[in-house]
């Protein structure tokens, strides 16, 4: 019963751990995430029409902004790829031209890549960001200059003794509810070598 609980508690951990290394305030409790460092480059889309729904062309034209920054800025190369969400995914991989054929038929190979360099789709990052809950990010990253820190494995404890607060206004005893607290902690960072 206990491990795979302890399982899916470090698939949940592992999870948000992953999102707050993209996307992380940089909070107490939180790591600020790759793309939230001031001075990263970012394009955002011009209008809510292609934002939500992109041609070839306007992808085509942001995707070149993103990789045009890296070689201006002689940044070294070697395992750039991209990142998105699995909706930005797939309509990549179903997008049509005028002709009715894929726009990138090397989205749909079995080793997917866009525009020659690998690409991954990631439920960490959100299909319902933007001011409409519509929209999504497509990241170029290049993995050889991101650090990452670990101080500590994953530690598990647990209690039918602890208080836990829930809120700021509402605190539950375990003992008196008859239920088990389980405490998990770790402790990680990230950062990027060249900020561009």
């Amino acid at each position: 019963f206990i491990a795979p609980l302890f399982h899916g508690i470090g698939v949940a951990m592992a999870q948000a751990t992953d999102l707050a290394m993209y996307f992380g305030a940089g909070t107490v409790y939180t790591p600020q995430g790759i793309l939230e460092i001031p001075g990263i480059y970012r394009i955002t889309a011009p209008t809510a029409a292609i934002a939500t729904a992109p041609t070839v062309r306007e992808i085509e034209s942001a995707a070149g902004q993103l990789e045009l920054n890296r070689e201006n800025n002689n940044l070294p190369i070697k395992n750039t790829a991209w990142r998105t969400s699995p909706r930005i995914f797939k309509y990549l991989q179903d997008l049509r031209d005028a002709f009715d054929r894929k726009a990138f038929p090397e989205m749909s190979a079995p080793t997917p890549t866009f525009r020659t360099r690998p690409i991954l789709a990631t439920t960490n990052f959100p299909s319902n960001a933007g001011g409409t809950t519509d929209e999504s990010s497509l990241a170029l990253i290049d993995f050889c200059y991101v650090l990452y820190g670990e101080s500590l494995a994953m530690q598990f404890a647990t209690s039918n003794e602890a208080s836990i607060v829930v809120s700021p206004s509402k605190t539950i005893n375990t003992w008196q509810q008859g239920v088990v607290g389980i405490k998990v902690e770790a402790e990680h960072d990230v950062d990027v070598q060249y900020v561009e």
